[in-house]
């Protein structure tokens, strides 16, 4: 056995098993936007006891003032991302707010970065729109990025590229 797939063990991370990410943030409705530690510690110790208290699998770190959750793949990650927003935002003070964002895909600890890039898009997607409060990620495909395009701008681009198109095999 590798060296490293041991130590994971003994973190209890078993290499060989999926885990979804899931990302959690909290912001402020107070004009001066910085967080409280104080309340980034409350968070903190809230997420452990309901880990703990459902004994669930799921590992828990810190990054950036948020917190991330390793999900096995053998937990509903929706039910438990609904679940921990929901007790986590109703203990805390009320001019602050508890936001998550998880993957969609899941992947082994070896390929972590993945997941972790899909739950970070997650979280951003609902910080935009805190009245979200859970958010999953959803890829963005070309035809869905197009239909984003304003149809006038869509126009003028084909125009354009036509035009030069045709002009560059006309001349050619």
């Amino acid at each position: 056995m590798k060296l490293s797939n041991k130590r994971l063990l003994e973190m209890q991370l078993d290499p060989t098993v999926q885990y979804t990410c899931v990302m959690t943030n909290v912001i402020t409705r107070r004009p001066v936007k910085l967080i409280n530690y104080q309340v980034l510690e409350q968070v903190q110790q809230l997420a452990m006891w309901f880990i703990n208290e459902y004994e669930l699998p799921i590992q828990i770190f810190s990054w950036r003032q948020q917190l991330v959750f390793l999900v096995k793949q053998t937990v509903n990650t929706q039910h438990f991302a609904v679940a921990v927003q929901a007790f986590i935002a109703e203990k805390i003070p009320m001019d602050y707010q508890f936001l998550v964002g998880y993957s969609n895909e899941q992947a082994e600890i070896s390929s972590l970065a993945s997941i972790f890039k899909e739950a970070l898009e997650a979280l951003r997607s609902v910080e935009q729109d805190p009245e979200l409060k859970v958010h999953k990620y959803q890829p963005k495909y070309v035809q869905e990025l197009i239909s984003l395009i304003p149809n006038d701008e869509v126009v003028a681009f084909r125009q354009k590229n036509i035009e030069t198109t045709t002009y560059f095999y006309k001349s050619g």
